[in-house]
């Protein structure tokens, strides 16, 4: 019986070591919080990481926050955009197996460009000359 028992405690141990084991992360996180020149809250920022399989997209939360998870490892760039503001990046960001980087952001009040086109047409009415002109039909009364 006191055999029976070491065994069953053995391979429960045996068990739970190498489901630990693989349970080993294969990606990172890049999260951080985005915030104005005075450290206010930026949020619905659009934040971008741009790394080795492509490119993830997150916005920011009404308290600037973002998190972008299950990334590869590699070397990342990340932008930052919100209409009014400057475009923020951070280039090689490195983010590792099970890593979590923290990233803090800051966005700087940028000009809002606008075009206005205006297009001008042709005036219909001759402003050199005071002659009045009309088509007579055949028949007039």
């Amino acid at each position: 019986m006191r055999r029976l028992i070491n065994f069953a405690i053995a391979l429960s141990l045996i068990l739970v070591w190498s489901t630990t084991g693989s349970a080993q992360e294969t990606t990172g996180t890049l999260q951080g919080r985005i915030v104005d020149t005075q450290g206010l809250a930026v949020p619905g920022a659009t934040v971008t990481a741009l790394g080795p399989q492509g490119t993830k997209t997150t916005v920011s939360t009404e308290e600037g926050r973002f998190s972008i998870p299950f990334l590869v490892p590699g070397s990342y760039v990340v932008r930052v955009e919100l209409q009014g503001f400057k475009a923020a990046e951070q280039k090689d960001v490195i983010v590792a197996l099970g890593q979590s980087v923290d990233l803090n952001l800051k966005l700087e009040v940028g000009v809002v460009n606008e075009v206005v086109q205006v297009q001008a047409s042709t005036p219909s009415i001759n402003a050199t000359t005071s002659t009045i002109g009309s088509v007579a039909g055949r028949r007039q009364t």
